[in-house]
């Protein structure tokens, strides 16, 4: 139990007990849930990302404000009531729980009040806690699962309860809230994660509308920096040969030559590398994890100058491939590169910010194979992205290596 995790016939089980001050808001003694392996380092290793959430939903209803954790209460009570075989003991709660909910609306407020009643009676649901089942069923990895309590967060400052959000106040929840200082793309990432609540809620018969559909705001509103561009062969070639040799100038090259993330590649090791077997062969780098399940793939390196930096780096036998990066919250190993590389562009005279140090190398990548004439499935294969259609995307196997090959010839470096 040290690693609250417990075994049940074979399998493992995250417990956790809840604090006995906090089992009225909560609703529940302790939590359960199944870790779905039979290997207990697995279970502990699963079960971690488990049990911080759980704590964190304790934390946060610790500090639930003295209304809803008294209404939580109510609500416990007057379960119980409703089971009980005296009808009168069932009147007589709820005459009392009308009576508090006045004495609350002469002291705080009709909205208080209405919040408190709608609380005690089951009628109304907290934002924060409908959000947490979501989360705690969807089991994100750790940091989406912090990026959507933070959307979360802002919205409960605003809107406690899910009823009170009608289509209106969502949009100007968007407008007054999320557009003020943010931008586009991080508006639309935030309404994503209401989209997705709600979309929990539906599919439970919960809410019988969405109201975040269709509220996102244009990538091109006014003050949002430039869409970004790819790096000319004249740009991408300075920018290279003026980064500071050693993981800078060799990430750096990496892009050039196969197009792909900027965290892609600073999470390599050693064994997602296949070396060349004989001089004029590529070496073969596979992407285990990224974005989507499309960012799973191999990916070839043609280029004699890369290849020879990605065999001595492969050589030497560090944990990664760039083994100076520190990997940084949520297993991020790109962070801190990314800022420098930004910061070495700018002082190199780039002042274009449609031009990103590492985004950039992707988009020159997917214009020269456009323009080399290599078919779009042979691009989304290399560049990792999710292939359209049905037959493709689910039955075909994709381009062959001989093709992700010839198409790597557009890429050299600049």
């Amino acid at each position: 139990m040290g690693d609250f995790i417990e075994r049940r016939r074979q399998q493992w089980y995250a417990v956790v007990d809840v604090p006995k001050k906090l089992q009225p808001v909560i609703g529940k003694a302790r939590f359960v849930q199944s870790l779905k392996t039979t290997n207990r380092a697995t279970a502990v290793d699963r079960a971690r990302l488990l049990v911080s959430a759980w704590k964190r939903r304790f934390k946060s209803a610790a500090g639930a404000s003295p209304i809803v954790s008294e209404a939580a209460e109510w609500r416990q009570w007057l379960d119980e009531t409703a089971k009980s075989d005296d009808h009168m003991q069932d009147e007589v709660a709820s005459m009392l729980m009308t009576d508090r909910a006045e004495e609350i609306e002469r002291i705080h407020g009709l909205s208080s009040a209405k919040l408190f009643a709608g609380l005690a009676q089951g009628q109304v649901m907290l934002v924060s806690e409908i959000g947490e089942q979501w989360l705690q069923e969807a089991r994100y990895r750790e940091k989406s699962d912090h990026e959507h309590r933070y959307a979360l967060k802002l919205l409960a400052q605003r809107h406690s309860t899910v009823e009170e959000i009608t289509r209106k106040l969502a949009g100007e929840f968007v407008r007054d809230v999320l557009a003020k200082g943010r931008k586009s793309a991080t508006v639309n990432k935030l309404i994503g994660s209401y989209l997705q609540l709600w979309k929990f809620m539906l599919n439970r018969g919960l809410v019988e509308a969405n109201p975040w559909t269709a509220q996102g705001i244009s990538r091109r509103r006014a003050g949002d920096e430039e869409t970004r561009r790819p790096f000319t062969e004249e740009e991408g070639a300075e920018f290279i040969r003026r980064l500071d040799e050693g993981v800078d100038q060799d990430v750096a090259s990496l892009l050039a030559v196969t197009a792909m993330r900027l965290e892609e590649a600073c999470q390599l090791k050693p064994a997602d590398a296949t070396l060349p077997a004989r001089k004029g062969d590529p070496l073969w780098l596979v992407i285990r994890e990224g974005k989507t399940k499309a960012a799973q793939r191999r990916v070839p390196v043609i280029e004699p100058k890369v290849i020879a930096m990605l065999r001595a780096r492969i050589e030497a036998k560090h944990t990664y491939v760039f083994h100076e990066l520190e990997e940084v919250r949520w297993g991020d190993r790109s962070v801190e590169l990314s800022k420098r590389l930004g910061r070495r562009l700018r002082s190199f005279g780039f002042r274009d910010k449609g031009l990103v140090a590492g985004h950039s190398w992707r988009h020159r990548g997917a214009t020269l194979l456009e323009q080399a004439g290599v078919t779009r499935d042979t691009q989304d294969a290399l560049l990792g992205h999710q292939r359209p259609g049905q037959g493709r995307g689910r039955y075909s196997k994709g381009p062959s290596d001989q093709q992700l090959v010839e198409a790597v010839r557009a890429l050299r470096l600049p």
